[in-house]
């Protein structure tokens, strides 16, 4: 079976060493060793391997806008076109019988990609991002602080959740 996992978490560089690349590197590795042929659109790619990898690039517009948080959620925002783009340019070339998507904060390009493409698509979930999109880290003591999820993040997960195969 030919495989596309689709990473669309700028978080996530392909061939990085924190544990979601890790993650990702080791689950492509489990399904080529099933005897599937895989392919990768990611947003970021460190180091690439014997597989096809397509790079979903974003431009980093609003670098006007005050505040850095405010910045990276507008960008994320406006990054859908750029990324369908991607992932419509790699199901093109690659032609997968199946999209192996790991679920991102408020991206729903590789489910979409796929419907219209019609090809099934797997969703794979780690956390429940949209519940932590509002909380971050304080250093002393290690525990999380929330301000709340963020309405677009809870507003796109239940049409991702609901439109996999």
């Amino acid at each position: 079976m030919r495989i596309l996992y689709v990473c669309l978490d700028r978080g996530i560089p392909l061939g990085g060493t924190k544990g979601a690349s890790i993650h990702m590197e080791e689950m492509l590795t489990a399904m080529e060793a099933e005897g599937h042929v895989t392919a990768v659109v990611a947003r970021s790619v460190l180091r690439g391997a014997d597989r096809p990898v397509f790079e979903a690039t974003v431009a980093q517009r609003f670098g006007w806008v005050p505040g850095s948080v405010l910045r990276r959620d507008l960008r994320e925002a406006g990054a859908g076109p750029a990324l369908g783009e991607s992932v419509e340019e790699a199901i093109r070339s690659f032609r997968p019988d199946l999209a192996y998507e790991r679920y991102a904060l408020f991206r729903t390009e590789g489910v979409r990609a796929a419907h219209r493409s019609g090809i099934p698509v797997v969703l794979e979930v780690n956390a429940p991002l949209a519940a932590r999109s509002g909380c971050w880290w304080s250093r002393t003591p290690w525990t999380p602080r929330c301000s709340g999820p963020f309405p677009a993040a809870r507003s796109v997960r239940p049409w991702v959740w609901r439109s996999v195969s």
